[in-house]
């Protein structure tokens, strides 16, 4: 989406409820132009208050569009949703802009004009040129073609699409038979007194047509414009010259728009048939083919049966390979597209939604690559047991039924939508250690291993860490006390704090903030980011407790999550975040001091071999070197305390080096 920061509150985005709902209405206010302003040609009642506020709420309406039409969005050809106010300015002013201010315009001149009246009698002559100029309201029906078109997008299934199709010639046509019916009326008006079919009896001993009522009046040309379609009535004739040109005209429209008309609808209704019949073909190939090869009656039933649901179940959930099209949209666009299909879904798992949030342009990827649906029918088999696990599933819709033990007897759970299944697949080598079948048509989303672990490695998250969370998932399974399956293990369902890196610098920060006497020295920081390191480095390579499964087999396994971050459990994550820093704001509304850009390892507070501190001369790198030891058994005094260089930790004004070496004694 295209836009500029500082406007960002203003411009209204056109896919948004708001400006949908503000599209809806003015295709709501164009129908009621479309029907009242023709009928002012039956000379309505100037004091009807009901069409007095009609008129208002119209008039207020459009008035307000047009500055609404400035701060509004537009989908660019390309796809993206332009949102830049002088784009958007630009665009309006060279297609709408100019009709708007004239049908508004000439709206409140008419109020003005019939304001300024004295008298009945004035009034009514100042306003009849303006019925002809208030026709030029129903041009904005071209301009509703756009919405319309928006409209018809968002409907699910090419069947809603033919029928919406149809609606909109029937409308089509119905409001071409008002507007002719109007314009009839007006022509009668316009002519001679008693030359005119207006001035006719409606029946023998009769009042004639001026003289009815306004129903019967509308209803008789509404009539005459319905019959011009099939060659005209009888009951009603043209009297003098301008009659006969106009009904000459109307017939030549009727009866082009009619062909037109006829020609479309039978399109529409042949397309209709068409999405139906290639299901009945089909079926009807699959009966002559059980028929030819002498299938019994009851197996042929269910086989045909099945295909049926398949598919219905394929219109349901179209897979991505059926649509060629889809190719032709850009990569950019298809992220976004399956990130919008499969984010809901990814939501209901605690890590995907705090990674959502954190970093959603790397799930952004994972959807697009790494995500897969399916569409399954009752009695499918998912997995059996002891199959090498490659993907874990998230359940969109429907039921599986997990089961465990022996086949004789089986220990059966039902697994609904909005759940989970086998996570540990992406965390560590794993069996299934059960078999998964769906109890009723489901549809699922596979979210494959590899890929997944392919596409977290390339980016560096330092606000939440995977691997971190790889660690202590297999923890927890070490420390579970019942045997471990493909269900959603307990304890995971909500994330600990610990595992985001933003929580654990803010908690630093704080610690700070609220003690300006207390600095955190660098044997401190080392010692903290060390006994985390050797945490992560034992859960990862800690082995799963050996536990006898019900079929005899020996449970063992470790951690694999880092199987492309092999080198960086330990010294990659220190590297990582010697080179970047984040600066924080704590919960309490605390901010860094200015300098401060967050809190990193210890290797952020060690300078260059060679190159001594600006801040602290006093101090030498070279009495600093790197622990060789692993980090599990590095000990605060046994490395010395180095100066902090600028960019590192806040050091108060009253705090040397010296003094920092002297709070260690």
């Amino acid at each position: 989406i295209r836009t500029e920061t500082w406007l960002r509150h203003i411009v209204l985005n056109p896919l948004r409820i708001f400006r949908m709902s503000w599209d809806i209405c003015s295709l709501v206010m164009v129908l009621y132009d479309i029907v009242m302003t023709p009928m002012s040609f039956f000379d309505l009642p100037e004091d009807d208050p009901v069409l007095e506020q009609l008129q208002w709420v119209t008039r207020v309406f459009w008035t307000i569009d047009i500055p609404m039409s400035c701060i509004s969005g537009y989908i660019a050809s390309n796809g993206l949703v332009e949102m830049r106010p002088a784009r958007i300015i630009k665009r309006y002013a060279k297609t709408w802009m100019i009709l708007d201010l004239l049908v508004v315009g000439v709206d409140w001149a008419e109020l003005v004009m019939n304001a300024a009246g004295s008298g009945v009698a004035r009034m009514g002559k100042a306003s009849r040129p303006f019925r002809i100029i208030r026709m030029i309201r129903l041009l904005r029906l071209a301009r509703m073609g756009e919405i319309i078109h928006m409209l018809m997008e968002r409907l699910p299934s090419d069947v809603m699409v033919v029928f919406g199709d149809i609606l909109k010639l029937i409308v089509a046509m119905l409001g071409m038979c008002h507007l002719i019916a109007c314009l009839w009326w007006a022509v009668g008006q316009g002519s001679t007194p008693g030359h005119s079919w207006i001035d006719t009896e409606a029946g023998p001993g009769e009042l004639t047509w001026r003289q009815k009522d306004l129903p019967d009046r509308y209803l008789m040309c509404f009539r005459w414009a319905l019959t011009q379609f099939a060659g005209g009535m009888d009951e009603v004739v043209p009297h003098d010259f301008w009659e006969h040109l106009f009904a000459a005209i109307v017939f030549i429209i009727a009866f082009w728009s009619g062909t037109v008309f006829l020609g479309i609808l039978t399109s529409h209704m042949t397309h209709l048939f068409i999405i139906g019949s290639q299901q009945t073909q089909q079926l009807s190939m699959l009966r002559r083919y059980l028929s030819q090869h002498g299938v019994s009656r009851g197996l042929a039933m269910r086989a045909q049966r099945n295909a049926q649901h398949v598919m219905n179940s394929q219109q349901r959930t179209m897979s991505e390979q059926a649509l060629g099209l889809l190719d032709l949209v850009s990569k950019a666009l298809r992220i976004e597209l399956h990130y919008e299909m499969y984010s809901p879904v990814l939501t209901m798992h605690p890590f995907f939604n705090d990674y959502m949030q954190v970093c959603p342009h790397i799930v952004r990827k994972i959807c697009h690559a790494a995500l897969q649906m399916s569409a399954n029918s009752s009695g499918d088999v998912i997995f059996h047991f002891g199959e090498t696990a490659s993907s874990m599933i998230l359940v969109k819709s429907g039921l599986l039924r997990y089961s465990t033990g022996s086949a004789k007897e089986p220990d059966l759970e039902d697994i609904k939508e909005n759940s989970y299944v086998s996570e540990a697949a992406l965390w560590t080598h794993w069996v299934h250690r059960g078999a998964l079948t769906v109890a009723e048509d489901s549809i699922l989303i596979y979210v494959n291993a590899e890929q997944f672990r392919s596409i977290v490695c390339q980016f560096e998250a330092l606000s939440f860490d995977p691997s971190e969370y790889a660690a202590w998932f297999v923890e927890k399974m070490n420390d579970s006390e019942e045997p471990v399956t493909d269900l959603p293990l307990r304890g995971t369902e909500v994330l600990p704090m610990s595992l985001s890196r933003q929580s654990r610098a803010v908690n630093l920060w704080k610690a700070q903030s609220r003690d300006k006497r207390r600095t955190l020295g660098p044997s401190e920081i080392l010692r903290l980011e060390e006994e985390r390191l050797s945490r992560l480095s034992r859960s990862s390579t800690m082995d799963l407790k050996p536990r006898m499964s019900r079929s005899g087999t020996t449970m063992s396994m470790q951690s694999t999550f880092g199987a492309k971050k092999e080198e960086t459990a330990k010294k990659g994550l220190r590297d990582r975040l010697s080179q970047k820093s984040v600066r924080f704001a704590d919960p309490d509304g605390h901010v860094a001091p200015e300098g401060v850009k967050g809190f990193t390892t210890v290797q952020n507070l060690i300078a260059d071999e060679g190159k001594p501190s600006a801040s602290s001369p006093r101090c030498s790198p070279r009495s600093l070197p790197l622990p060789e030891e692993k980090p599990a058994a590095v000990s605060p005094r046994s490395v010395p305390r180095p100066c902090p260089s600028p960019r590192s930790l806040p050091m108060p004004e009253d705090v040397s080096c010296k003094d920092l070496a002297e709070d260690d004694v």
